[in-house]
């Protein structure tokens, strides 16, 4: 691993989806972040942790409100 990157995103209810070749460590920090892959579908909220896998085809959105991650 050359390098980590760590950006707050702000999400809000308009899905989106798609893969990337690295792993992302999300960290909801305000309302809940939605994300669906082939193999789960969860509801994370501000208690949450969760590792993306690289190359893992994702779709998430904020049903809520806007809420704010770091990935």
């Amino acid at each position: 691993m050359d390098n980590i990157k760590c950006e707050r995103r702000i999400y809000n209810f308009k899905s989106n989806t798609h893969a990337h070749e690295y792993g992302q460590l999300i960290l909801p920090l305000k309302g809940a972040l939605s994300i669906k892959t082939d193999y789960k579908k969860l509801d994370l909220k501000d208690d949450s942790l969760f590792f993306l896998p690289p190359d893992c085809k994702h779709t998430f959105n904020n049903n809520t409100r806007r809420g704010y991650a770091l990935v």
